[in-house]
């Protein structure tokens, strides 16, 4: 059930990352309190076992035209630049801030999401497993920081907005 939920919500992020092209306040809202969902609904995701895969069942790649799309989209509509800290744990140096861009941390979360959505909109059961397991390993291992950092993003954004 938990994964449906899920596939939902990812389809619902992704569906607001492929047609905003504007970036006010209302629809940062939209899009941050989506991304919030999502990353709530990942949490709750189970890592499932798969079967080898096999060359038909081989997760559909996003094409490099696709994600040039999304990232202008993004690049044209929010100002690029943030601060993020890398490891706010390692205690034992001063946290550096580096610089990094909203359009890059959208659309890994998009381009990971979307790999996930083709495998899920297959429709049979094993596609679906493989969905299953590619959002949660995904998540845990990199786009999960990614939306951390969006939200955190979006969040100083909108209240300069007020």
């Amino acid at each position: 059930m938990s994964a449906g939920i899920f596939y939902y919500r990812a389809r619902a992020f992704c569906n607001l990352i492929e047609n905003t092209s504007h970036y006010g306040h209302k629809e940062l809202q939209h899009l941050v309190s989506a991304l919030a969902l999502l990353y709530s609904e990942a949490n709750r995701l189970i890592l499932c076992d798969v079967d080898e895969v096999d060359d038909e069942q081989q997760p559909p790649s996003v094409k490099q035209t696709e994600r040039e799309v999304i990232v202008n989209r993004i690049t044209a509509a929010l100002h690029q630049d943030y601060y993020r800290v890398v490891d706010p744990l390692n205690i034992y140096e001063s946290p550096a801030p580096t610089m990094s861009q909203i359009s890059d941390d959208l659309t890994d979360i998009w381009q990971e999401l979307t790999i996930g959505l083709r495998l899920w909109e297959r429709g049979n059961a094993k596609d679906r497993r493989l969905a299953q397991w590619h959002w949660v390993f995904s998540f845990s291992s990199y786009w999960g920081l990614h939306a951390v950092n969006a939200i955190t993003y979006m969040h100083y954004t909108l209240a300069r907005l007020h």
